[in-house]
């Protein structure tokens, strides 16, 4: 599995309005209120969040962790691992493709639900298997970072089955 690495700059420059529609997708479906604690799982930057909320982002690189500003709080767990986060202590959790990068869906929401304030929101926007994304990512990203790029993507349906059966 690969770890998540820091966008090419380039790229991130020819596609400037990319990372602003996938956040505002991700966030429409939430109801992020000022003084809420937030959770951004696998944070690229810390750019899900605003400064209402009280943003924890779960960055499982030292590279990826220099990128979020001063204003969130970094907390260095890998994807895969329990978060050394306490249980219900937070209000939202947000994935916004980040699940592909570990073998374990279902851990991963597990976790997110044991960190979960009772009436939280867990948000997840993923990749689907199969998809033009999901061939785009693990074919020419992983041909062109030097890190690689092999992503579990998620199938139709799976996550809903996570949903429903978390304890």
């Amino acid at each position: 599995m690969s770890a998540p690495t820091v966008s090419n700059p380039a790229a991130m420059a020819e596609y400037r309005h990319a990372r602003e529609r996938e956040r505002t997708a991700l966030l429409d479906g939430t109801a992020l209120r000022p003084g809420s604690v937030v959770v951004d799982l696998q944070a690229a930057g810390g750019y899900l969040a605003d400064g209402a909320v009280t943003c924890i982002c779960v960055g499982p690189t030292a590279e990826l962790s220099r990128r979020i500003r001063p204003v969130h709080r970094i907390c260095e767990d890998p994807l895969d691992n329990p978060l050394t986060l306490p249980a219900q202590s937070v209000d939202t959790v947000l994935g916004l493709v980040a699940l592909h990068h570990s073998p374990s869906h279902a851990r991963n929401i597990t976790e997110a639900y044991r960190i979960l304030k009772p009436g939280g929101w867990l948000v997840v926007c993923e990749v689907l298997e199969h998809s033009k994304m999901a061939r785009w990512l693990n074919g020419f990203v992983n041909r062109h970072n030097p890190a690689g790029h092999h992503g579990t993507f998620v199938r139709t349906g799976r996550i809903a089955d996570h949903l429903l059966h978390t304890d």
